[in-house]
C-alpha cells in the first residue's frame, strides 16, 4: 500500500475538527468534559496548522494525523484512521510511513499520548512494539524506537 500525507489547508480546518470530535469525544468528555468552542481553539492554538495532514492511500483519504519534530523525536500528536478504514492495516502502514518520516527527520524515535482508555489504540501500538514512558491520571505516554 502506497500511503501519503497532504497537509491540511485553512479552509478545511472544520473537517479537522469534525474528525477529532468523531474520534475522540468519548475519551475527552469522560475526562474533561467536551466542549466545541475550548476544543476548536486548542485545535488552533496549541497545534501548528502545517502539523495536520490528511492520509491517502492511493487517491483516498483514510484519515488524518498531527505530528512535529521534537528534540530527537518525532512526535505523535494525533493519527486517526477513518472507521470505514479501520481493521485492514491502513494504521500499520500509517505507522510504517511515519518511522520512514522519523528517519527522514533523523529522529531515532516517536513518540505519543494516548488516553488510557482507549484500549484499541493502546493495543496497537503496544504491537508496532512501542513502550510505555509514563503513566499519569488519563495518559500514557509511549515511545518506539528507530533504527536511523
Amino acid at each position: 500500500m502506497s500511503i501519503r500525507t497532504q497537509v491540511v489547508k485553512e479552509s478545511e480546518f472544520q473537517q479537522v475538527f469534525l474528525s477529532v470530535k468523531h474520534a475522540l469525544f468519548d475519551y475527552v468528555e469522560a475526562v474533561y468534559g467536551w466542549d466545541d468552542d475550548f476544543q476548536q481553539g486548542r485545535l488552533r492554538n496549541d497545534y501548528d496548522p502545517v502539523w495536520y495532514h490528511w492520509l491517502y492511500e492511493k487517491h483516498t483519504r483514510i484519515g488524518l494525523v498531527c505530528y512535529r519534530k521534537k528534540e530527537n523525536s518525532l512526535h505523535l500528536h494525533l493519527m486517526i484512521i477513518f472507521p470505514q478504514y479501520q481493521g485492514n492495516g491502513m494504521g500499520r502502514h500509517a505507522m510504517d510511513f511515519l518511522i520512514h518520516e522519523a528517519r527522514r527527520m533523523a529522529c531515532d524515535q516517536i513518540s505519543l499520548s494516548s488516553f488510557t482508555q482507549n484500549k484499541r489504540a493502546l493495543a496497537f501500538y503496544n504491537s508496532l512494539g512501542f513502550i510505555i514512558d509514563s503513566l499519569e491520571d488519563h495518559f500514557i505516554n509511549m515511545s518506539l524506537e528507530i533504527n536511523l
